[in-house]
């Protein structure tokens, strides 16, 4: 259940279920997703998400495969056709990279890092013309795996 004052929230790529920041969950979860591993051979990354029903993650374009498996309650997806290049179609721009910090307070702060990261400014469910009519939703529910090529 939702929490006043508390948004659980965890994005971080670069393989961070395997790398030694998460490695407090060693044992929670298998190093590699069988299924995964048998499909696409050796894995790039495994990748933690955490967040609650208020947590959405920015539309983006993936370059890999992906496996999405949901290991408690839901998460929804809106997915475009690869025919519709995101980037092309919507455009991108140039965001300041950061993350939140748990104040002394306990209030939460953004902290810039210096660095930019290319993304796309658009809400999914906000789209007009044909980018809006070709969306399709997706709900993953605990024990689903959703492949995403």
């Amino acid at each position: 259940n939702p929490q006043p004052g508390f948004f659980p929230y965890l994005s971080h790529q670069n393989d961070n279920l395997r790398d030694s920041e998460l490695d407090f969950l060693e044992g929670e979860f298998p190093p590699v997703m069988p299924l995964g591993q048998e499909a696409l051979g050796d894995l790039d990354a495994v990748n933690l998400w955490i967040g609650d029903e208020r947590a959405v993650s920015a539309m983006h374009q993936d370059y890999y495969e992906n496996l999405y498996a949901v290991v408690h309650g839901e998460k929804v997806f809106h997915l475009l056709p690869p025919a519709i290049n995101a980037k092309l179609f919507l455009g991108e721009a140039e965001f300041d990279q950061a993350q939140y910090a748990q104040a002394a307070d306990g209030t939460w702060e953004v902290v810039l890092d210096g660095e930019r990261v290319s993304w796309i400014p658009q809400d999914p469910l906000a789209l007009e013309g044909v980018c809006r009519a070709s969306l399709l939703e997706v709900r993953v529910r605990a024990g689903q795996v959703l492949y995403l090529p």
